[in-house]
Parts: structure tokens; C-alpha cells; sequence
């Protein structure tokens, strides 16, 4: 179907109505739809598209834990580090929900490690708050500062232990000089 709407002359970079100014590509990214990623960006998709918010097919691919489209919007130059409004890159996303294979891949095409959100947490802040150990370990193997505070003065372990994530907590005390 998407074959025959392109082949009839659709914009496939036309943002919906919706007030949001999401494109098929997006959409496609955000649901999964690896078959329909791969023929969009065949025809030309703007592979970093944003929403009004920001938001852009890898950001939602990451959110999703879709790693096979994460695979092919790198491929096609998507942006490993652009941010959204709020100051959020896709490694966030992945971080955020645990999605471990997500990470790694972001992590491998390189993504910064210890950029900082508005708040000044770090995506190990995030995964540690969340009790996400694997992506933990992934960030840690990268060279993630433990000890970055946030602007609450707040380190991953503090986030770790306040949510009672006893995992993360021992990993990280193991790592930590002075705990």
C-alpha cells in the first residue's frame, strides 16, 4: 500500500495535521514497521525529520526498543546525538525503558555517553533510577562518569537506592571509591 501511495505521487516527507507534524517515516519508526522504514528511506525520506516537539524517528525508534530500525535510520545518517525540545537524545529513550541491544548499538555508533539533560541527569542517571542493571553495565563499560551529580546534587546511586533497585545499588557500590 505504501508502495502504490508513492507511486501515485505522495509527499513522503508530508507531516500530519494533527498539530504534532509527524511523517509516515516516524510513524513507521514508532510502530516498528521495519519493511516500510527500509522502503521510505529507499525513496528519499528525510531520515531526521522532526516533530513540533522535536521528536525524530530515531528518538522514537530508541523509545520503542526497535533495534533493527534503529540499525537502518544510523545507517541512512540519522543523527545519533540530536536532541528533542525537552533536551533528550535517543539514547535516553533506550536507557530510560532498559532496552539493552537498543543502547549497545547507540553506544557503538556513538553516542555521548555523558550528555546531560536540562536537569543535568545523565542517561546513567535514568537506566539506575529505572533499575535497568544491563544498561548499567553498558554505560559504565563505555567510561560513564558514576559520580555526575545531577541538579538536585543527586548521583545514579543516590537514584539506584532511593527507588530500592538493589541490583544497580550493589553494581555501583562496587564501583565507587567511597561507598
Amino acid at each position: 500500500m505504501v508502495q502504490l501511495l508513492l507511486d501515485k505521487g505522495s509527499d513522503i516527507n508530508a507531516k500530519d495535521n494533527d498539530n504534532s507534524g509527524s511523517t509516515a517515516l516516524y510513524w513507521a519508526a514508532d510502530k516498528g514497521h521495519e519493511a516500510v522504514v527500509r522502503l521510505l528511506l529507499e525513496k528519499g525520506a528525510n531520515v531526521d525529520t522532526k516533530t513540533k516537539y522535536g521528536w525524530r524517528p530515531l528518538y522514537m525508534g530508541a523509545d520503542r526498543g526497535h533495534e533493527a530500525v534503529m540499525q537502518m535510520l544510523l545507517e541512512k545518517g540519522a543523527d545519533v546525538n540530536a536532541k528533542d525540545d525537552s533536551g533528550l537524545a535517543a539514547l535516553y529513550r533506550a536507557a530510560d525503558n532498559g532496552h539493552e541491544a537498543v543502547v549497545h548499538l547507540l553506544l557503538e555508533k556513538g553516542a555521548d555517553v555523558d550528555e546531560k539533560t536540562k536537569y543535568g541527569s545523565t542517561w546513567l542517571h535514568w537506566a539506575a533510577d529505572k533499575g535497568h542493571e544491563a544498561v548499567v553495565q553498558l554505560l559504565l563499560k563505555k567510561g560513564v562518569d558514576i559520580d555526575a551529580k545531577d541538579d538536585s546534587g543527586l548521583t545514579a546511586l543516590d537514584r539506584a537506592a532511593s527507588k530500592g533497585h538493589e541490583a544497580v545499588v550493589r553494581l555501583l557500590t562496587s564501583l565507587t571509591p567511597n561507598s
